[in-house]
C-alpha cells in the first residue's frame, strides 16, 4: 500500500503537542478525526502500523493532515468528540442520534427554578441535568413524585408573575405559589436542594426522610398528610427494581457494555437498578474494535448528561480510560473510577 508523499510531509511537520487532527482527502472531505496526547508521536504511529482495513483505507485516500493544539489530552478529547458529532467523518464510529431520550433538568438560572423534561442537546446555561429516560411515561410518573414530595413551580417562564390569587395547582397545596409570596426563598430552595439530592440517587434518604415525616403527621393526627405520605413511599418503591444480593452497598454505578451494534447503559442508584438505555451505532461499528466503541459509547453518553456516578463498571478496558476518567471526574467535580471486574 503506497502513502502519499503530501501525507508523509503533512505528518512530519506536526507539532509535539497534544491536540485533535484529521485526515483529509484530496476533495478536502474530513475522514477521519482523532486525538493525541502527543501528536507527531501518533501520527507517526498511524504511518507505521497500517493496522485493519479501516486504516489501510485511511491511509490510502488521505493526502494531508490538519491539527488542532490543546492544552491537555482531556480537552483534546473533549474538542475530538465534538468535531466527530459536527463533522461525521466517514471512518469514525458514531452512535445514532435519530431518537433523542429526554432529560430532566432544574432551571437553577433562575429565581424560582423549575424541574423540566428536555430533549435539547445543548446545554449553554449548565443546568443540573439528569438521564436520560428512554420510558417516558415513567419520567412522567417520577417528575409527579418528585414534585409531590418537594413542590416548586409549575408554570411556564423565566419568572414567576406577582399575582393576588394563586393558580389552581397552588390552590390544591401542589405547587409553593411564590407568585403571591407563598413560600420564602429560603424553603423553595430547600425543595430544590431535596429534588437534587433524590436525582443524584440518594433514594434511602428519600425513604427515610417520608418515613419520618409521615410519622410527625400521624402523631399530630393530621391522618390526612399521613396517608398523602404513605402514597409517596409507595410510589417511591415502584421505580426502578432491587439490585442483586451482591450489590450490598448503595454507590451510584453505571453498568456499560457494548455488544455488535449496540452501547447499553445500566444505572444504580441507591443499591436500586433504576433505568436501562439501549443506543445503537451507526452502520459503520463492524470497522471499530470492542475497546473503541466501548470509550465511544462513554464519551457521547456522559457528555449529554450530568447524572455521572462514582464508578463505571465495564466489561472491556476502553480506548483513552485514563484521559476518560480525568474528563468524567471533572465533569462530576469528584473522583469516577472505571473498574473491569475480575473473575
Amino acid at each position: 500500500m503506497a502513502v502519499s508523499r503530501s501525507l508523509k510531509e503533512s505528518i512530519a511537520r506536526a507539532p509535539s503537542l497534544p491536540g485533535v487532527y484529521s485526515f483529509l482527502n484530496k476533495d478536502g472531505t474530513v475522514l477521519y478525526i482523532g486525538k493525541a496526547k502527543n501528536l507527531i508521536k501518533r501520527l507517526r504511529g498511524h504511518l507505521s502500523n497500517t493496522g485493519d482495513a479501516r486504516h489501510e483505507l485511511l491511509l490510502d485516500k488521505s493526502v494531508s493532515v490538519e491539527w488542532t493544539i490543546t492544552r491537555t489530552e482531556v480537552e483534546a478529547l473533549v474538542l475530538e468528540a465534538e468535531l466527530i458529532r459536527i463533522r461525521k467523518p466517514p471512518l469514525n464510529v458514531r452512535l445514532r442520534t435519530s431518537a433523542r431520550y429526554p432529560y430532566l433538568e432544574i432551571t437553577l438560572d433562575e429565581t424560582y427554578p423549575r424541574l423540566q423534561i428536555t430533549r435539547e442537546r445543548s446545554n449553554p446555561k449548565e443546568r443540573p441535568r439528569f438521564g436520560p429516560y428512554p420510558d417516558s411515561r415513567n419520567l412522567k410518573k417520577l417528575v409527579e413524585f418528585l414534585l409531590d414530595t418537594s413542590p416548586l413551580r409549575r408554570c411556564s417562564g423565566k419568572e414567576p408573575q406577582s399575582k393576588s390569587r394563586s393558580c389552581l395547582m397552588g390552590q390544591m397545596g401542589r405547587c409553593p405559589a411564590p407568585c403571591t409570596g407563598g413560600v420564602s426563598s429560603d424553603e423553595y430552595g430547600a425543595n430544590v436542594q431535596e429534588i437534587l439530592r433524590i436525582l443524584r440517587g440518594d433514594w434511602e434518604w428519600a425513604r427515610k426522610r417520608l418515613e419520618q415525616v409521615m410519622r410527625n403527621a400521624s402523631q399530630n393526627t393530621d391522618y390526612e398528610e399521613a396517608g398523602r405520605l404513605r402514597d409517596l413511599l409507595s410510589r417511591l418503591g415502584s421505580f426502578g427494581w432491587p439490585a442483586p444480593a451482591g450489590i450490598n452497598d448503595r454507590i451510584n454505578r453505571d453498568i456499560a457494555a457494548v455488544k455488535e451494534n449496540w452501547g447499553i447503559i445500566m444505572r444504580v442508584r441507591g443499591g436500586r437498578f433504576t433505568c436501562i438505555v439501549r443506543m445503537p451505532f451507526d452502520g459503520r461499528w463492524k470497522l471499530a474494535p470492542l475497546s473503541e466503541r466501548l470509550s465511544v459509547l462513554l464519551k457521547s453518553y456522559y457528555s449529554q448528561t450530568g447524572d455521572i456516578p462514582r464508578e463505571i463498571i465495564v466489561h472491556e478496558k476502553p480506548d483513552d480510560d485514563s484521559s476518560l476518567v480525568e474528563w468524567l471526574s471533572s465533569r462530576r467535580i469528584g473522583p469516577v473510577r472505571i473498574t473491569v471486574p475480575k473473575r
